[in-house]
């Protein structure tokens, strides 16, 4: 009878340490998930975050090729309009030399 009462009292510790680990197991298991789920929420919030930059960054993007754009047109006008008043000022020098 002895050695079943320490098989018993053997098992039931056993059990308990069993039930120990796993609500160990269970608790840490929660903890991950949560964190877990925190990283998520924080990678979604980086990701948009990211998404914002990028807009921003194109716009910005947008706005120097427009400026870029502008200032060209300014410098071919620039550029005509030397040469047109170059050819004006030959052509007044050809027609003094003319004369």
């Amino acid at each position: 009878m002895k050695r079943i009462d320490a098989i018993t009292l053997k098992q039931s510790t056993f059990i308990s340490e069993i039930s120990k680990r796993i609500d160990i197991l269970e608790q840490q298991t929660k903890k991950i998930v949560k964190e877990n789920e925190q990283a998520n929420r924080e990678s979604s919030a980086c990701f948009e975050c990211l998404l914002v930059k990028m807009s921003n960054f194109e716009k910005e993007l947008s706005d120097i090729r427009s400026i870029l754009g502008i200032e060209h047109k300014i410098n071919s006008l620039s550029i005509d309009i030397v040469d047109k008043n170059k050819s004006d000022d030959e052509f007044e020098d050809d027609k003094e030399n003319n004369i």
